[in-house]
């Protein structure tokens, strides 16, 4: 008796990436799985390769120093924000211009000058960012 020859070769293993959803989520892509006759993950494809191409604007290196820019006022508005609720308002001032001279160094980082006066004028809201 002759085995059949058994096939060794195995189709091709697409890649995949599997999601966890919310509650929420789950439940507003079955809602559109029942309303379009569509699976889940056809909703998800069509919702991401039918779209336009996403390209940033500005390069990685530059987001990148963005993002630490604006990690370090947030910082120092966590500061300034703690020094007020615990009724240090003394040196408000000081903690307000700190952060302050932290956003205009972003902003002029990202090519916008800021107008004359507004770096002691913080007050004026024809100045303000």
């Amino acid at each position: 008796m002759n085995d059949p020859k058994v096939s060794t070769s195995q189709p091709a293993v697409l890649p995949s990436a599997h999601v966890r959803f919310t509650r929420e989520e789950y439940h507003r892509l079955r809602k559109d799985q029942l309303l379009t006759g569509q699976s889940i993950p056809w909703l998800l494809k069509a919702t991401y390769f039918d779209r336009a191409d996403f390209t940033p604007t500005l390069d990685l290196e530059t987001r990148e120093a963005v993002r630490r820019e604006l990690s370090y006022i947030g910082n120092n508005l966590n500061q300034a924000a703690r020094h007020l609720h615990s009724g240090m308002f003394d040196d408000y001032k000081a903690k307000f211009d700190e952060v302050y001279q932290t956003f205009l160094c972003l902003r002029s980082f990202l090519g916008i000058v800021a107008p004359k006066g507004t770096q002691s004028n913080h007050g004026n809201r024809k100045n303000s960012l």
